[in-house]
């Protein structure tokens, strides 16, 4: 090798330890931008909002099928939105909505951890897969809220102290807030894993004529210390929030 060849080789050493040292990805080549269907196949990914999308929590279904929930955006509610699923190609995602009349395709790019970096019509984009979750994760476990990020429009009672507490199959969520009520609690009689959406928690009434429910899943950390989750509201109060929330060892009052 002449002397050349070597200062070359040892630039490319050089920049790939320097990637590895800054948490680069080696997965940004061939086989990131490679997609199957065991890529989705009864998976779910959030897309955390900004000021171009909402946040969102989709369901993909081994069938084809999926659902995708889409948070208040702008002048657009939230929205429930039953679609079909495949992968062209091996090289892109395509989902359609409403029997076609609407979709997206999504061309990965780069995979690191479980974020799936890539175009989505054309945008940049990234798609969060859901990490495992099961109910024993947070069985005897009390989570305080991160309340400081939240939008009032998110926090319309202005609470500035929120808590989950998860006892086998039941959920108490105790509140301190401004407006309305200044101390609240509420029991949800029924916390399962989801009957379809797999990574995830639902939180409902036993009670007939109340529909209200909570679907919980985990984007980052862990439900040891801290954790980032998403959080669907269905019923009376709709829309997809990503929370942040840490484990204590007292309820907010």
């Amino acid at each position: 090798m002449n002397r050349n060849n070597k200062v070359i080789s040892s630039l490319i050493l050089t920049s790939s330890l320097f990637l590895a040292a800054c948490g680069g990805s080696s997965s940004n080549n061939g086989s990131a931008t490679r997609l199957t269907e065991e890529d989705f196949n009864n998976q779910s990914f959030v897309v955390k909002g900004n000021e171009q999308v909402a946040d969102s929590f989709t369901f993909f279904n081994k069938n084809k099928t999926g659902t995708e929930f889409i948070g208040d955006f702008k002048d657009k509610p939230f929205s429930v939105n039953p679609m079909t699923w495949d992968i062209k190609d091996n090289k892109s995602l395509n989902v359609a909505f409403n029997g076609g009349s609407g979709g997206y395709s999504f061309f990965r790019e780069v995979v690191e951890k479980n974020i799936y970096t890539g175009r989505k019509n054309g945008k940049p984009s990234y798609l969060r897969k859901l990490l495992p979750l099961k109910l024993q994760d947070l069985d005897g476990k009390i989570f305080k809220f991160d309340l400081s990020g939240l939008a009032s429009a998110d926090n319309p009672r202005g609470c500035i102290s929120r808590t989950l507490k998860v006892v086998k199959n039941k959920a108490y969520l105790k509140e301190v807030c401004n407006k309305d009520t200044p101390k609240n609690i509420l029991v949800h009689e029924n916390v399962a894993m989801h009957s379809e959406f797999s990574n995830t928690v639902k939180f409902s009434f036993l009670a007939p004529n109340n529909k209200d429910s909570i679907l919980l899943s985990l984007i980052s950390g862990d439900f040891n210390t801290s954790a980032e989750v998403v959080l669907v509201y269905q019923g009376r109060f709709k829309a997809v929030q990503i929370e942040k929330m840490k484990m204590v060892k007292k309820e907010a009052f």
